[in-house]
């Protein structure tokens, strides 16, 4: 009888191990993909991770080999936005990534194959947003994508609108730490936005910008 329940005993623990080590990823990231899809989410692959307390919802598409550090935060109201994270993105640690305070209708995210967004960074989704591919963003990164119409004197101020702009950020830019870049902007092709810097102008292919507001003070060399 003892032989039998041992014997019945190993082959369940044989069954789990089996099921555990057919898995693609850890059980914890089948269970996080698995409430972000109930969230809206489309995943082209199961090669994502989701990094410990990140959220991810609305109508998002993201590609293979992304990675969502813990507390990143992605979400797209269905209503009023999509994104969509194409191949080989990193998002880092707290980064936001939403539609402002009052969104408008029909605005798009797009980020590109190979780009780095760092920790602690705000991707403003009130209007359309481009990350190109391979660009760097270091960390504590501002992108707005609107701008405050301001009401003459005898109106209050809070009755101004929320005006949607959209920013373009092409291929291969680097965005130093703690910048940020305004509504409207357009930021060329190798692009290098220093530390701190405000980019409140469109910013010439391969030029180096600093400063606030940002001008430029150099190139990339050839």
């Amino acid at each position: 009888m003892k032989r039998s329940l041992n014997s019945c005993s190993t082959k369940i623990m044989t069954m789990k191990r089996q099921l555990v080590s057919e898995l693609p990823l850890p059980l914890p990231q089948f269970l996080a993909r698995a409430r972000a899809r109930r969230n809206g989410v489309v995943f082209k692959s199961n090669n994502v991770r989701l990094g410990f307390l990140s959220v991810l919802g609305g109508h998002i598409i993201v590609g293979d080999h992304c990675f969502f550090e813990r507390e990143s935060y992605a979400w797209a109201d269905e209503r009023f936005c999509r994104i969509t994270i194409e191949d080989n993105v990193f998002i880092g640690r707290s980064t936001v990534i939403r539609e402002g305070q009052r969104p408008h209708p029909a605005s798009v995210c797009r980020i590109s194959k190979g780009t780095y967004v760092g920790r602690g960074s705000r991707l403003d989704l009130t209007g359309n947003l481009h990350i190109g591919v391979g660009s760097f963003l270091t960390e504590d990164i501002r992108l707005y994508t609107h701008k405050h119409d301001i009401p003459s004197r005898k109106q209050p101020v809070q009755s101004g609108e929320t005006i949607p702009e959209s920013v373009f950020v092409g291929d291969d830019v680097f965005i130093g730490t703690g910048a940020i870049v305004l509504s409207g902007v357009k930021i060329g092709k190798g692009a290098v936005v220093g530390a701190g810097a405000v980019v409140t102008k469109d910013v010439e292919p391969y030029s180096f910008v600093g400063g606030v507001p940002a001008k430029k003070i150099g190139e990339r060399p050839p």
